[in-house]
């Protein structure tokens, strides 16, 4: 096969909202990508003739994004800098939105996640996480996953 130059570009946008007021934190993120061209890679060969993307597709479109809201339960009972939020955050994404004619989907890819769970702030910067996420795809599959975690805010 002879060399073959493409051009490959990506368009795509960023939302990202936030609120965090009177012990509320709420957040909104979406982005959205397009690669128009992403049938020409799906056809193009390596130097040893071989498809150069031999598994999966390359997407022409994916996106994703969630909405998540929590409150300080913490300012209800005593007066104090640390924080007790109890929150919940839905998310949906589909890493192969759309794909090249003439390629499958996976639509184990596109997937709707619903997450609840726990935030324990000593401080401003350090928090210790616990939560439960079920995760539903458009193939018809499940899961369930527990989380424990912490984390350091500079």
């Amino acid at each position: 096969h002879a060399r073959k130059s493409i051009h490959y570009p990506t368009v795509g946008y960023a939302l990202d909202a936030r609120l965090r007021q009177w012990g509320v934190e709420a957040r909104i993120v979406w982005a959205d990508f397009f690669m128009p061209n992403a049938g020409e890679i799906m056809q193009l060969y390596g130097a040893s003739g071989a498809v150069v993307v031999s598994q999966g597709t390359v997407p022409k479109r994916f996106y994703g994004g969630y909405v998540e809201g929590a409150y300080d339960v913490l300012r209800l009972i005593v007066h104090t800098r640390q924080q007790l939020m109890p929150f919940a955050r839905l998310e949906l994404y589909d890493v192969q939105a759309q794909i090249p004619r003439g390629f499958a989907r996976n639509h184990a890819l596109a997937v709707r996640e619903v997450t609840t769970g726990l935030s324990y702030r000593p401080i401003q910067q350090i928090v210790l996480k616990a939560d439960a996420q079920l995760a539903f795809r458009d193939d018809g599959t499940r899961g369930i996953q527990l989380d424990l975690g912490t984390g350091f805010m500079f």
